[in-house]
């Protein structure tokens, strides 16, 4: 699915309200995201069509012996084309292959390139949030900044974290997204309230990506 149909319409503004009523009572910046994939996982796809290559070329040589050896170049071609094209059209196939430590390290990874890529790091008291969902890997990770870790425990956000992701896997993700928000609100209520002179510094709307870098 792409990141941008993750969340019907309906879904975004519900979300961005949710956002704007949090934000209402804490001088904090809370900013949701959805993302296609935190990674494109080239090694791993490009190993696994050498595999499907290899494996042609073994049932070619079996079956066919006596052939010119030309057929058995275009075995091989056939087999690493199939697994590229199974690993494209087939994201569940892939996170398989993917080992969990690559997956963990890539969704923290990307989540990093977006605080800094959309500016959270720049709020006045150091109080931005991420809450990042990546797709391809069926991951959540949420990400404060520095002014926000000296005062909340990581045990905190790792609660979130799995209350996110329950809600995403009962198919409730824009309800789940909203109470995680409501949460993460208060938290930082309770911590950061809102200025007299606190103004809105980053954007309420769900921000979505596809490729790593975008």
């Amino acid at each position: 699915m792409k990141a941008d149909q993750f969340f019907s319409e309906e879904e975004k503004g519900r979300i961005r309200e949710c956002v704007r009523r949090a934000e209402a009572q804490t001088s904090g910046e809370i900013v949701p995201m959805v993302i296609e994939r935190s990674a494109d996982y080239t090694g791993t796809r490009l190993m696994a069509a050498i595999a499907g290559a290899l494996l042609a070329a073994c049932i070619w040589l079996i079956a066919r012996p006596l052939l010119h050896p030309l057929w058995l170049i275009v075995a091989e071609g056939v087999g690493f084309s199939a697994i590229l094209f199974l690993l494209r059209i087939s994201p569940g196939l892939l996170r398989l292959m993917i080992d969990k430590s690559v997956i963990e390290d890539a969704v923290r990874h990307r989540a990093r390139l977006a605080f800094f890529d959309h500016g959270l790091y720049r709020t006045r008291d150091r109080t931005g949030v991420l809450i990042l969902i990546s797709l391809l890997e069926r991951r959540v990770h949420i990400l404060a900044d520095e002014g926000i870790n000296q005062k909340v425990p990581q045990s905190t956000w790792d609660n979130l974290v799995q209350h996110l992701t329950g809600g995403i896997q009962r198919g409730e993700a824009a309800s789940a997204l909203c109470e995680t928000i409501e949460i993460c609100g208060q938290i930082l209520a309770e911590h950061f309230p809102r200025r007299p002179d606190d103004r809105d510094e980053l954007g309420d709307q769900v921000i979505t990506g596809g490729s790593p870098l975008s």
